[in-house]
Order: C-alpha cells, then structure tokens, then sequence
C-alpha cells in the first residue's frame, strides 16, 4: 500500500526520508512537494489543496498523511472522499490553528530570513538529543524556502480551521502523537477528539519531529491501524 505524505512548514518533503527508507515491505511513501517560491502562488491552505490534490493516486488503495502544517490539508482532501482513499494518518499536527491567532500578525518573514538556530532545531523540533545530521537537515530544508511563503504557511496554519471538513471524512483516522512535542501541544489532539472521538491515537515518545526520530514506531502503528481496519 501507498503512503502519499504531506510535509510540514518547510513542504520539501526532504525531512520524510527517515521515515520512507524504514519503510516495511508492502507499504511506500510518495512524497508532495509544495512549492519553494512566492511566485507559484501556493500560498495559504486553499492552494495547498489544490496543489496536493494534483499529486493523489489513480490507482489502488492509499493512505494519506499530514504532517504538522499539512494536517488540514489532508482533512481537506480526505473530506472530498478521494478514490481509493483506505485511511488518514495525522502527525503531531491540528485540524484548527495550534497557538492564538494574534501570533499571525508577527512579522514572520522577517524572522525567517535567518537560518533556523540550532537551539530551537532541538528544543521545538527534534528533541534536544537528536543528531547533528537531523539539525543539519532542518537548516538546510528551510533554507530552500523563501521567506515570505514560511510566513504564509505560518500565517495560514494560525488562523485556520478545517473542523467541519474533518467532520465529514469517513475514512479511519490515526492521530500519531509525539508525547514529547514542544510545537503542537496536546489541546490540538483533543479538539480532534472532539470532532471525531473514534480516531485511534498512538502515543509514541518523541518530539515534534516523530517521523523522523521514531520512524520504527510509527510505522508498527500505522501497521496496527491498517490491520485494525482490514480485519473489521
């Protein structure tokens, strides 16, 4: 079975690699690639929807995956009932804005302009014991994105709510949540809940960044979630 990921704020989908290379046999993870530019126009979440749902299968049974910022995304696609759609996976993410809104107002370009500091790599992403090759991932990732569309992202993750939407998804849903997650925090989780109690929630021990410093973990729990749905 297909995985189609949906990547964080950065939307390299690079970050997914520690995640697809411990892959099991018969599942794959094909990755969406937003675009890096403010020319493209892919923006707010809108233009992210349309963009990704360009990128879904044709053919046979998948799972769709948001990370982080594109969890609204694949509530979004996942609501339209998609063809060949068995499930959604969401990872330390949201389905309304994760922080107060007034937090869209800060000038967020500006401060992306610099290079992500190592020490907010540690302390919000990836855990303050991660590698050096996970942190050198990060800075380089972000740095491939322009500034004003990380704003954009920012801005439009602050502000949306996708609530009604994940309403209607029909699909068996998997919250993956990272119980050491200093990003997204854990209220996120209960207004998923709240919309649809019947999601299967793991926890695993890691931070933010759950694909990549557990990507083991999170793949027996997806393998959980997909045997729970095909045995019913």
């Amino acid at each position: 079975m297909r995985i189609l990921a949906l990547p964080g704020l950065d939307g390299t989908g690079d970050l997914f690699r520690w995640f697809a290379d411990c892959a099991p046999d018969g599942m794959a993870v094909e990755t969406v690639t937003y675009p890096a530019t403010r020319a493209s126009g892919i923006l707010d979440y809108p233009s992210h929807l349309a963009f990704a749902r360009r990128h879904l299968p044709s053919d046979g049974p998948f799972l769709l995956l948001g990370e982080s910022f594109s969890g609204p995304v694949a509530v979004r696609l996942a609501a339209e009932a998609p063809p060949g759609l068995a499930g959604v996976v969401l990872c330390n993410t949201f389905v309304r804005s994760p922080s107060w809104s007034g937090f869209s107002r800060l000038p967020w370009q500006h401060l992306f302009r610099r290079p992500v500091p190592t020490h907010v790599v540690r302390r919000r992403l990836a855990g303050t014991d991660t590698t050096r090759e996970i942190v050198t991932a990060v800075r380089e990732v972000t740095a491939k994105v322009e500034p004003a569309v990380r704003a954009a992202r920012m801005k439009a993750a602050l502000t949306v709510d996708a609530r009604d939407a994940f309403s209607r998804v029909e699909a068996p849903v998997l919250y993956l949540l990272g119980t050491r997650d200093r990003l997204v925090r854990g209220w996120c989780l209960r207004t998923v809940l709240s919309v649809k109690p019947e999601t299967m929630v793991a926890k695993i021990d890691a931070p933010h960044m759950l694909l990549q410093i557990a990507p083991d973990e999170a793949w027996k729990a997806i393998g959980a979630f997909v045997d729970g749905w095909q045995s019913a």
